[in-house]
């Protein structure tokens, strides 16, 4: 176990929505573990438009700065204004 909901949301300030564990982190859907937390961030790609992928390949949940389209509003998410800032203030 990496990460519980509460303890992510703790560390990076933000909202988790559902209740999850992750074991792992993954940024990219095509190395993607099951019980991953899917980072989803905008390099020359948004990894926003990556979550359902994601999710749908059995990460535990998503972190992301917005819904994306195409995923249930009730998604294993840990919500936060801005991704890579989480990351950074994270450590």
């Amino acid at each position: 176990m990496l990460w519980t909901s509460s303890e992510a949301a703790a560390a990076t300030g933000g909202a988790a929505r559902g209740d999850w564990v992750a074991s792992g982190l993954s940024i990219d859907t095509r190395s993607l573990q099951p019980g991953d937390l899917f980072i989803a961030l905008a390099d020359r790609r948004d990894g926003h438009d990556f979550v359902a992928d994601a999710l749908a390949a059995g990460a535990a949940a998503a972190l992301v700065s917005r819904i994306p389209e195409g995923v249930a509003m009730d998604a294993p998410l840990l919500l936060v204004p801005d991704v890579q800032a989480a990351l950074e203030d994270r450590g």
